[in-house]
């Protein structure tokens, strides 16, 4: 039988809690999750939106609240992401969780790069040409 798991955008809906009580949701969601039997809950990476922006900070926390559920994210965009840092942050969450981490990645998000590029810097090759490669 195939493991049940989750995706959430672990979203910020604002009012007077703030971003502090949409973690705490989110955690609280793993926590219930792990207990009803789920096997993965995933989330996604959001830059400049309300939802998570660090999945791994955030797996870190979930992980000293469980002791079985695994972490995913579906997916992260690595145009946006720093390599060796995300690297040392999912080791070190892995560490931590004992094994229980899943990096799914990406080569960016399809119809960002005029709204990021000022952030992240201009793409030098276009979605379409990295799916030729």
């Amino acid at each position: 039988m195939r493991e049940l798991g989750f995706l959430s955008f672990v979203p910020n809906h604002g009012g007077t809690a703030g971003a502090a009580a949409a973690l705490e949701d989110g955690l609280r969601l793993f926590e219930t999750a792990e207990s009803l039997g789920y096997g993965t809950g995933w989330v996604r990476g959001r830059h400049f939106e309300p939802f998570l922006t660090s999945p791994m900070t955030f797996f870190a926390a979930a992980a000293q609240r469980t002791s079985s559920i695994g972490f995913g994210t579906a997916v992260l965009g690595m145009r946006y992401e720093d390599p060796i840092r995300l690297a040392e942050d999912t080791s070190t969450v892995d560490l931590l969780s004992d094994g229980r981490v899943q990096l799914g990645i990406s080569t960016g998000i399809a119809g960002y790069g005029p709204i990021l590029d000022p952030v992240f810097g201009a793409s030098d090759r276009s979605f379409r040409d990295e799916a030729e490669a």
